[in-house]
């Protein structure tokens, strides 16, 4: 299991941890594009009910379905369900979660891209 581990700061301006729980299992690549563009692959695996909780990504995110169905929501209310071989793209500091709402296993890949 990998760890989720939120942080904020406190009202003296120092950063704490906000939240710490497990995550779906993860495994990550880091790799560097010829045009200086960093990004990372992830393999991200969820057990029926599993959901990742709210949280934001200071990037690009393309994420393909490869197993399985969740759902993908929004802070401002709304959700859509995906399905295997569908792909979403989350924009850059987007406020969403994914939650497995599928009778089996999902399985996402996802490749994070941070533009200069």
């Amino acid at each position: 299991m990998s760890k989720f581990i939120r942080t904020r700061n406190n009202s003296a301006g120092k950063a704490v941890i906000a939240e710490n729980r497990e995550l779906p299992v993860a495994r990550a690549h880091d790799f560097e594009v010829p045009a200086g563009i960093d990004g990372r692959w992830l393999i991200v695996e969820f057990e029926p009910g599993q959901t990742t909780g709210w949280h934001a990504v200071h990037c690009d995110v393309y994420v393909y379905i490869a197993k399985g169905q969740l759902e993908f929501a929004l802070d401002g209310g709304e959700s859509v369900t995906v399905y295997e071989g569908d792909l979403v793209i989350e924009g850059d500091n987007t406020l969403h979660s994914w939650t497995n709402t599928g009778d089996g296993p999902a399985k996402v890949s996802a490749i994070e891209v941070d533009l200069p």
